[in-house]
């Protein structure tokens, strides 16, 4: 019962919070967008949209994986120049 109330109060304050931020982006379409809509329609748009928003999330995570890529070989290479240095220490 107690997980069931955590819940709800967790639901009501992210429904809250997103009335909130949503009722403060006050932004208007200009007269091209609203013509680019009308025409293309809602639903199409918004597809587009969330297709953009896809390719958009799709590329920063391959940003991501090389970054991370990049990093193993750095630590890679660190770890061979240690190995080199003890090495020529000995």
């Amino acid at each position: 019962m107690s997980q069931f109330l955590k819940g709800i109060i967790t639901g009501g304050i992210i429904v809250l919070i997103f009335f909130i931020t949503t009722g403060q982006a006050r932004f208007k379409l200009s007269d091209d967008d609203k013509k680019y809509y009308n025409e293309k329609g809602w639903v199409q748009s918004l597809f587009d949209l969330e297709i953009n928003i896809g390719e958009r999330v799709d590329a920063l995570s391959r940003l991501l994986a090389l970054e991370v890529n990049d990093i193993e070989d750095d630590i890679k290479a660190l770890n061979m120049r240690l190995e080199k240095l003890e090495e020529n220490k000995n």
